[in-house]
């Protein structure tokens, strides 16, 4: 891996910065997220929108499995974040092959620690305590190979000194998804109201504690979130192992090294 080859500049950043980056990358990312989205999520709001409309489940209980499946599938984008930060001609292929190659890993990890919290939640402040050190178990497991054991104990060093931005960007992957489904419902129903005049035919987020929208700002969420905790998990790295003096040493040799090549 070539630093100095990042799409994004590498040096450390408050949780304020990575969060406005996040929106910045997303959208340099945006044909790969729509392409990702297209065959990830897409064909996840059709089938649940199917269900609901074929036999009546409640949103809540539909939200909730949208909910898990955004969270499983989540990883590929990061994995995607990470082929793509260096080489920005990463195929969509390789993404998906990366992402999938080890399936326990994908899946596994981020149910153990599902397991985890859910094991925890008697205490309802230890889940609390937990949650934002193991915030960054999917970028170790998968942008470094990591089986699960690696991958719970270096996100647990990696927040060691920075628990304070653990938890700041812990809220806001907390908060994203409600606001995604805010916004989209708010849009969609503005849509369909005020400019078609069709009033409410699949019901509201208010009325029936879910819609077809929501659930779509549900998905919308997921590639913000991933390239928000990427960015802090690659702003963690950069602290604790020096990659911005290592690409600040690397651009100074080779502005000294290339006068003396031209020389010669």
């Amino acid at each position: 891996m070539n630093l100095r080859d990042s799409a994004v500049t590498i040096r450390t950043r408050k949780v304020s910065e990575v969060l406005d980056l996040a929106f910045r990358v997303m959208t340099a990312q945006l044909p790969a997220n729509l392409a990702l989205g297209a065959i990830l999520l897409a064909p996840a709001w059709l089938a649940i929108v199917v269900v609901r409309a074929r036999y009546h489940v409640g949103w809540p209980f539909l939200t909730g499995c949208a909910f898990l499946w955004a969270t499983l599938v989540e990883g590929v984008f990061t994995v995607a974040l990470g082929q793509r930060m260096f080489d920005a001609k990463a195929s969509l292929g390789a993404i998906l092959a990366a992402s999938f190659r080890r399936p326990f890993t994908f899946f596994g990890v981020p149910l153990l620690v599902a397991l985890l919290l859910v094991g925890a939640g008697f205490t309802v402040v230890l889940p609390i305590l937990l949650w934002p050190r193991l915030l960054f178990f999917r970028e170790v497991a998968l942008l470094e190979n990591g089986s699960a054991g690696v991958a719970l104990s270096r996100s647990w060093k990696l927040v060691r000194r920075r628990v304070g931005s653990a938890y700041g960007l812990w809220f806001m992957v907390l908060l994203a998804p409600a606001v995604g489904m805010l916004v989209v419902e708010g849009l969609g129903q503005t849509l369909l109201e005020q400019v078609f005049q069709w009033g409410n035919p699949f019901g509201t987020l208010r009325a029936d504690d879910g819609s077809p929208f929501a659930l779509a700002g549900l998905f919308v969420s997921v590639p913000w979130i991933a390239t928000a905790r990427f960015l802090l998990y690659l702003d963690l790295r950069t602290q604790k192992e020096g990659w911005d003096i290592q690409v600040r040493a690397a651009a100074l040799t080779t502005a000294t090294t290339r006068p003396l090549e031209q020389a010669a």
